[in-house]
């Protein structure tokens, strides 16, 4: 179940930003109509929500990812230092004659980029940084091609 479009579409008519279309939990959409059908029975539904019960439900819907991200970051460490496992890989890539040309027979501006003489390596880490580190050579096909290599 995703957010509604219609809806969007009228925030978007009142000159707001668009809600973007992100998928909704079923338990959101229960526990929202459930709200919706006290509050449209005015006082008296307003009275009959039970506030703490729905201040759990909401603290653990934001708790939730906070938890996930933790014991994500804790086994990768885990996984990284105690076991020697690589839990990320770096991606090598070149832009060369022929790739522009495919680039541009694509429709995509090629104006602003430049032929690399040897690939580049883009890890996870620097990426997010916004740093690119040049690679030594050794990576890149010979015929100038883009490439991807695992290890």
């Amino acid at each position: 179940m995703f957010s509604s479009t219609e809806l969007s579409d009228f925030v978007v008519n009142l000159g707001l930003p668009p809600i973007p279309l992100i998928p909704v939990s079923s338990s959101q959409a229960v526990v929202g109509a459930v709200i919706g059908i006290g509050l449209l029975q005015g006082v008296k539904g307003i009275r009959q929500i039970k506030w703490r019960v729905l201040g759990g439900i909401a603290s653990g819907w934001v708790t939730t990812p906070m938890i996930a991200a933790v014991m994500g970051f804790t086994l990768l460490f885990i996984v990284q230092n105690v076991f020697s496992q690589q839990v990320y890989q770096e991606v090598y890539f070149q832009l060369s004659p022929p790739v522009l040309e495919h680039l541009a027979k694509q429709g995509v501006p090629t104006n602003t980029l430049e032929v690399q003489a040897e690939p580049i390596a883009v890890s996870r880490h620097s990426a997010k940084a916004g740093q690119i580190e040049h690679g030594t050579g050794d990576r890149g096909d010979r015929d100038g091609t883009t490439t991807s290599h695992e290890d």
